[in-house]
């Protein structure tokens, strides 16, 4: 393993430092283990179809609050 490599590789091919690709790499694998688990009994054929009524209803029944949206009471 070449550290400096790696990290020159980041910089380029991800245009950003290596923690903030570390961290997508994670969420990314998170998100295909969540996947696999909720599409374990879906047949292959209908899991494209499945998938995201599936993660929206999953989403709705964790409460899930989305920290991206701006609030308007304090600008």
């Amino acid at each position: 393993f070449n550290s400096n490599f790696y990290d020159l590789w980041i910089k380029n091919q991800f245009r950003g430092n290596v923690r903030d690709f570390e961290e997508a790499v994670r969420e990314h694998l998170l998100s295909e283990k969540m996947r696999a688990q909720l599409l374990v009994d879906v047949p292959e054929k209908e899991r494209e179809g499945k998938w995201i009524p599936k993660f929206i209803n999953l989403i709705k029944e964790a409460h899930v609050e989305d920290y991206t949206k701006q609030n308007n009471a304090s600008s």
